[in-house]
């Protein structure tokens, strides 16, 4: 009897047989050729999920409608034409007109240096600025206290120091222009 119950059991053990991990490998490759899926038998991260994904660029891209570009002249017309169906006329009409950056550029006037130091008969906010940060003591340095007379490299030469006779001399000759 013992011999049948150990009979019985090697034939069940043969029939319950678990698959080892080279014949689970096997079945995994064959199974990837079928359903056409990479093989992967060491699990490496390949993305694979992302890339079978289906991509979300055409969907989006319908939702928005087509740019169409717009120039300067139509969309100055659609001001004036929301401005006339509103009721707006006259001389009103031409404060809904987009003003045209590109002939302001070419309008600019020519300032001269009087009019840039000086507006209304008061000194320009520069100046006044430059006068407060000299109170501070934050002013610019006084003449030969400057970072070209400072230290080993006005010594050597890298740094050498200005003319500052011929400077005001061409200064003087700019202002007297």
């Amino acid at each position: 009897m013992q011999i049948a119950t150990r009979r019985g059991s090697a034939e069940m053990a043969s029939a319950l047989k678990i698959p080892t991990k080279f014949r689970l490998q096997a079945l995994a490759k064959a199974q990837s050729a079928v359903f056409q899926t990479p093989f992967n038998p060491n699990n490496l991260r390949t993305g694979d999920r992302y890339l079978t994904k289906k991509l979300k660029g055409p969907l989006l891209q319908t939702y928005y409608p087509p740019i169409r570009p717009v120039n300067f002249k139509q969309l100055n017309q659609i001001f004036v034409q929301t401005a006339k169906a509103n009721g707006v006329t006259g001389r009103d009409l031409e404060y809904w007109k987009l003003p045209d950056l590109r002939e302001e550029k070419r309008q600019v006037p020519n300032y001269d240096l009087s009019s840039l130091l000086c507006k209304f008969g008061r000194p320009s906010f520069w100046l006044e600025r430059v006068a407060h940060n000299r109170k501070r003591g934050k002013g610019p340095p006084k003449k030969g206290e400057g970072s070209e007379n400072f230290g080993l490299r006005s010594s050597l030469g890298i740094y050498p120091k200005r003319q500052s006779s011929l400077w005001m001399s061409q200064a003087k000759q700019l202002c007297a222009l």
